[in-house]
Order: structure tokens, then sequence, then C-alpha cells
């Protein structure tokens, strides 16, 4: 009798074991079936994503060129304003309308250069926009409707928003076919502005002293 029970012992500890190591390839199988299929889902969203942000890029690109060939320059309306850019074709209210396109230098070279520096669109230190660098561009024509000479019949209809080392001028209200776009520079750069025309008759009369 005992010789049979330890006969029979090994027979079921051996069952056991192969069931419970066939239970364990099936999970492992399942774990791996499951990381596989997370792996494949995570890659097919990053494939979603990066096309998304390409057909917002196109989009943006689209939208910016579709105004862009229709600005012109011409007389500004502004009193003692200049020249201003206009639209050729209506444009509805948040439209990119065009990009401040310039070469991208630093603040520290920018006071170093001579001439008028007032066109120049400051980012940061590091960036800041040169649009008189040679390339075509229009975007620095466009005048602000609340400068020196604040207009009592016009208004801004536009602003700047920046991205990266990027501007872009995008409109706030509806603008008219033929409408002078304006575009709010900010207290900051008026503040700047009146500080520099400060310093410059202050060294013409000491000039005109000597």
């Amino acid at each position: 009798m005992c010789s049979l029970w330890f006969s029979f012992v090994p027979f079921v500890v051996s069952r056991c074991i192969g069931i419970n190591t066939k239970h364990t390839k099936k999970a492992r199988s399942s774990q791996r079936n499951y990381f596989e299929f997370k792996v494949s889902h995570y890659r097919t969203f990053c494939k979603h994503l990066s096309f998304t942000l390409t057909l917002i890029q196109i989009n943006r690109t689209i939208s910016m060129a579709w105004f862009e060939q229709y600005l012109y320059v011409k007389k500004s309306g502004l009193n003692k304003a200049g020249k201003g850019l206009f639209t050729r074709k209506a444009i509805p209210k948040g439209k990119c309308i065009t990009e401040y396109k310039g070469r991208i230098q630093t603040w520290k070279k920018s006071l170093d250069q001579p001439g008028d520096n007032a066109y120049f669109f400051y980012i940061t230190a590091k960036a800041v926009i040169n649009p008189l660098s040679g390339k075509k561009t229009r975007a620095h024509f466009a005048n602000d409707a609340d400068g020196f000479m604040r207009s009592t019949v016009h208004r801004n209809n536009a602003e700047y928003l920046t991205d990266g080392n990027r501007c872009f001028i995008y409109s706030t209200h509806p603008i008219a076919r033929f409408e002078e776009i304006l575009v709010d520079y900010g207290r900051g750069y008026w503040k700047v502005r009146k500080e520099i025309i400060a310093e410059q008759k202050a060294e013409k009369k000491k000039k005109s002293k000597r």
C-alpha cells in the first residue's frame, strides 16, 4: 500500500507542475500579446498625432499665403505715419494675415547697427527679427492706430502672435477690402520710442552748442 502511495504522489506532483507550467506559458503569452498591442496602439497614436500636426502646419501656411498675396503698400490713412499695409481681399476675424519675416539676430547686434531700428521686432535678447535684411516682406509696414498720433477715426484690427522665433499678424476684427491693416504695438514699444527720440534730441542740442 505504501509503495503504491509513493508511486502515485510523484504522478500527481508532476501533473500539477505541468498544469502550472501551461498556465504560466499562457500568462506570459497573454502579457506579451497585450504588450505588443499597447506598442502597436502607441505607434498608431504617434502617427495620427504627427499627421494632425502636419495638417495644422499646412493649414497655417496655406492661410498665411492666401492673404499675403493680397497685401500691398501705399500711403497710410494715419496722420504722419508714412506708408501703411493694406489688403485687396476681405479678411475674417481670427485669420493669419502674414508673417513678420526677416533675419534673426541678437538685440545687442541690433543696437550696434546704424540707422533707425524701429522696425526690429524684439522677441528675446537672442531673437530679434530684422525685416530690413533684404528679404521681401511687407509686415513691417503695418502701423499702430494708438501710436504717438492716436487716431480717433481708425482702430487697430490685428495683433502680433509669436511662435518660437517667428512672428505672425492675426486679425482681431473683420478687415474689409482695401482697408488698412493696423496692429497694436503695445505700450512698451512706444515708451522705448519716446526715450530714444528724447536721447536723439539731446544729442542734437549738444552738437549744436559745440
